[in-house]
């Protein structure tokens, strides 16, 4: 999987594949090894004990979340803002967005809003299915 300069090399033989890439394109050395993170996401080998020999990748999405949620939070602290918090739903159960009043954004907030959408959509590439509800930030002045 390749993402501008990220690259997570899954295959048989990876360094194989690796030293390809490195005939084409510099790869930093210290860049070539097991992978730990790619584009936020933790990888982490496990193994089965019934299959000696056998690796396993897994993809975790905890840390980016958790990093994501942190941001988001700070960004709307800077405008006096905060999340809301107990909440039963993505959607108040009354919403219509017929009825929907909010102001529209200018252009820093559009912008921010974009990248709000960015970070969730690949939560949810990461397997945060859970998260693939309407995405609406409510958010309360303090």
């Amino acid at each position: 999987m390749v993402y501008r300069e990220d690259i997570l090399c899954v295959a048989e033989n990876p360094k194989a594949m690796l030293d390809k890439l490195c005939y084409l394109f510099f790869l930093k050395p210290k860049s070539r090894s097991k992978p730990k993170m790619y584009l936020g996401a933790k990888i982490g080998a496990y193994f089965v004990e019934k299959e000696e020999g056998r690796t396993y990748w897994s993809m975790g999405s905890q840390t980016y979340i958790k990093e994501s949620a942190k941001n988001i939070e700070a960004n709307l602290q800077k405008q006096h803002r905060e999340l809301k918090s107990k909440v039963s739903s993505p959607l108040p159960i009354s919403y219509s967005s017929k009825l929907d009043t909010i102001p529209l954004y200018n252009n820093d907030d559009v912008n921010k809003y974009h990248l709000w959408i960015g970070v969730h959509c690949w939560a949810v590439g990461l397997g945060r299915v859970d998260m693939c509800t309407a995405y609406h930030i409510f958010a309360h002045v303090k």
